[in-house]
């Protein structure tokens, strides 16, 4: 099999893709609105120009096929890269656009290359494990346009096809990097002329973190692309690109880039970065979680929220973990219950009472003849609300981490605050806690009582009832002052 034939084919695909970037610079390249106005073919003119359009892109989807075939792929791996460089050129003078679009033809054509087909050309490049060792690093020189192309092009203006392109490119099982004979020395051209650069502008500056692993598992071109990717400043993109609160899918494709490539990371790169990220997400997380998540955003946030523990589980311990997590859902149940919608209040009071439960688990037993009563009611009162779960262990969960928690959020005053006689209800067993554990004050009970004064009897009784059953878990001293 020869691989450095050049085919008719081959010829051709670079020549109409290459004359598609570049015929702009002629007439009609793109049509203005003045230019809609003054010419009555108008109409004619712009299905001539979405024509032209579409025969580039369907241009741009052979040179995806011509990329997985055996015939000529040192042609087509540098035609790929001849064009992607005249994009990446053309890209710099192009405007930001807040809704992607662009309306001239040069920027139209530029665009879809970076952002749509060199993904796809990069992705059938990853697919094959049969490239020769003579065509690894023209192969690499592609990637590591493409990883430009993210860091320059597709990073800052969100473009989720390139961040996606990006995750499959630092897929480890890819067979073109797994198939290499090359050493963790041979780097190539391009990548080695970005390095000498880098090194000139910055001769006084402190040398980078390594950012993979000395012991990681043995595919050297891989870890040459995660290495660029660092010293080209990638993770800290992807940092600032997160800090900037984008949409959640932006989000989910930012952690699959860096779940990928979790494996091969250094344990002090990561101890370092991924607790950044987990604080910036989680922060933008609740800013979002004021008003409640849709059904399909809640999904998105499962997997993010799976994809965060798994690279914090590489570094913290698992107790560390769980409290994080744990928080973190605690806060979204706050921002629940001091929604305005009832039943939406009731769901994160709901949650709230849950943990409380499992801190008592974890809790000295309490060996008062009311403290067995209340664990006793406890206990009945959770099996007759899930008959179905009375068989299932809930796991017990630091009972100071939970009474720091309901005090830094002032839980129980935003409770006696709301004074609505279901959510008092409901919230029996957070208060009982509080109480048990000193972390009550009696300035709750005045805001309670003083609330029944004009309400229904059925309120009164409530709240009454509410009040008389904490009461017996205040400590001496404060017993006295309630009498």
């Amino acid at each position: 099999m020869s691989t450095e034939n050049v085919d008719v084919e081959s010829t051709d695909v670079k020549t109409d893709v290459d004359s598609g970037l570049r015929q702009s610079n002629g007439e009609n390249n793109h049509i203005t609105e003045k230019e809609k106005d003054d010419n009555p073919n108008d109409t004619k003119l712009e299905s001539i120009f979405n024509q032209n359009l579409d025969t580039f892109r369907n241009t741009c989807a052979g040179m995806e096929y011509s990329l997985r075939s055996d015939n000529g792929l040192a042609n087509h791996l540098r035609q790929a890269i001849e064009v992607t460089l005249d994009a990446l050129r053309i890209s710099e003078t192009m405007p930001s656009s807040e809704d992607g679009t662009f309306t001239d033809e040069e920027h139209i054509k530029a665009d879809h290359i970076l952002r749509l087909s060199l993904p796809k050309w990069v992705y059938s490049l990853l697919q094959r494990g049969d490239v020769i060792t003579s065509l690894k690093s023209v192969g690499m020189d592609l990637i590591v346009l493409f990883i430009n192309s993210c860091i320059e092009y597709g990073i800052p203006r969100e473009h989720i096809e390139m961040l996606m392109g990006l995750s499959r490119t630092f897929s480890h099982s890819s067979g073109f990097y797994h198939s290499s004979r090359l050493s963790s020395r041979d780097q190539p051209e391009r990548m080695k002329k970005d390095q000498n650069n880098d090194e000139k502008a910055t001769e006084t500056a402190v040398s980078p973190p390594q950012f993979t692993r000395t012991d990681a598992p043995p595919a050297p071109m891989y870890v040459q692309a995660v290495e660029y990717f660092g010293r080209r400043n990638g993770f800290n993109l992807l940092l600032q690109k997160l800090e900037s609160g984008p949409h959640l899918l932006i989000i989910k494709a930012i952690l699959r880039v860096i779940s990928n490539m979790r494996n091969y990371l250094s344990t002090n790169f990561v101890a370092e970065y991924v607790p950044k990220i987990q604080t910036t997400i989680f922060t933008h997380l609740l800013s979002l979680a004021v008003n409640e998540f849709k059904k399909e955003e809640k999904v998105i946030v499962a997997e993010i929220g799976d994809m965060v523990q798994n690279l914090l589980a590489l570094v913290w311990t698992e107790n560390k973990l769980e409290e994080a997590v744990e928080r973190f859902n605690l806060d979204v149940a706050f921002r629940n219950f001091m929604s305005a919608n009832l039943e939406r209040k009731l769901r994160g009071i709901k949650y709230i009472r849950k943990v409380v439960g499992r801190a008592q688990l974890n809790s000295k037993d309490d060996k008062t003849f009311l403290g067995s009563l209340w664990k006793a009611a406890a206990s009945a009162t959770a099996n007759a609300m899930n008959p179905t779960q009375q068989k299932k262990e809930e796991k017990p969960v630091d009972p100071k981490m939970v009474l720091d928690w309901l005090r830094d959020n002032d839980v129980v005053g935003c409770i006696c605050r709301t004074t609505h006689p279901e959510v008092i209800k409901q919230s029996l067993n957070i208060l009982i806690f509080t109480a048990k554990s000193n972390q009550i004050d009696l300035q709750y009970f005045t805001v309670l009582y003083d609330s029944i004064l004009g309400k229904h009897e059925s309120v009164k009784n409530t709240i009454l009832t509410s009040i008389i059953q904490v009461v017996p878990y205040l400590n001496l001293d404060l017993t006295v002052q309630f009498f």
